[in-house]
C-alpha cells in the first residue's frame, strides 16, 4: 500500500520548481532605501520617495516596482 500512495503522488515539476525560483521577492521599503542609498547618493531625493511611499501606504513590494515609482519620482516635476 505504502508503494501505491507514492506513486500517486505526483513528483514536482521542475518547470514549477523553476518559476517558483525566478519569481521576485518582495522586500520592504526599508530595505529598499537602505538598498538605493547605496547606489544614489541623493540623500534628499531618496528620503522624499521615502516619505511619499509611506503616504501611499507602499511598505512592501517587489524591488522592481519600488525602482519604477523611484524612477518615475525623479521625473516627477517639483
Amino acid at each position: 500500500m505504502a508503494n501505491e500512495t507514492s506513486a500517486d503522488t505526483p513528483a514536482p515539476a521542475p518547470a514549477a520548481a523553476a518559476a517558483k525560483a525566478a519569481t521576485p521577492h518582495e522586500m520592504t521599503l526599508e530595505r529598499f532605501a537602505i538598498e538605493l542609498s547605496q547606489r544614489d547618493k541623493r540623500v534628499g531625493l531618496v528620503n522624499g520617495f521615502v516619505f511619499v511611499e509611506k503616504q501611499a501606504r507602499h511598505f512592501k513590494d517587489v524591488e522592481s516596482a519600488f525602482q519604477a515609482r523611484y524612477d518615475a519620482f525623479i521625473k516627477s516635476p517639483v
